[in-house]
């Protein structure tokens, strides 16, 4: 039902924005609510359509990043099919599909979650591994600053080894 929905108060001010109606401050957010969100605006107009369908893809894409999280963790596809089952159901998942604006928490999501995987891959391997992991937080960072955080969990919940270290 999201694909068929108009835009929410908050998607008029991005809007606004990306049109060039409304000033940008560029402190925040660059990625998300600047970068992609005129890149929409460029392909969709004001067609809230177009809006609705990369945020439903993006949640997709979640839903996938979940499950393979969930088999590389829990180490079976039953709980890793559960997991992304609930995840992909859950009721917060609301706003983001029915407002355009909520492409902000939905890529943030798709890259801490890529950025997670590619930092579990590295381990044993090298060092570029890690780099990229790094590489796909930091755009989620300049997506949503509470993207930050990552850095701390994955500090603090799984060590890195590299092929070669002692």
């Amino acid at each position: 039902r999201a694909l068929g929905t108009f835009f929410a108060q908050d998607d008029i001010t991005l809007l606004s924005r990306a049109a060039g109606l409304e000033s940008w401050e560029w402190a925040f957010r660059q990625f998300s609510a600047g970068l992609l969100f005129r890149l929409e605006y460029a392909a969709f107009g004001l067609d809230p359509f177009g809006y609705h369908a990369v945020n439903l893809l993006l949640h997709l894409l979640n839903v996938a990043g979940v499950y393979a999280l969930g088999v590389r963790l829990l180490g079976g596809r039953t709980a890793a099919g559960s997991a992304a089952a609930l995840f992909g159901s859950s009721s917060i998942a609301f706003t983001p599909l029915h407002w355009a604006t909520g492409v902000v928490e939905l890529l943030t999501c798709t890259l801490l979650l890529g950025a997670t995987l590619l930092h579990l891959e590295s381990q044993g391997r090298s060092q570029a591994w890690l780099w990229a992991a790094a590489s796909v937080a930091l755009l989620a960072m300049l997506s949503k600053e509470s993207a930050a955080t990552w850095l701390l969990v994955v500090a603090l919940a799984i060590p890195i080894t590299f092929a070669g270290a002692h």
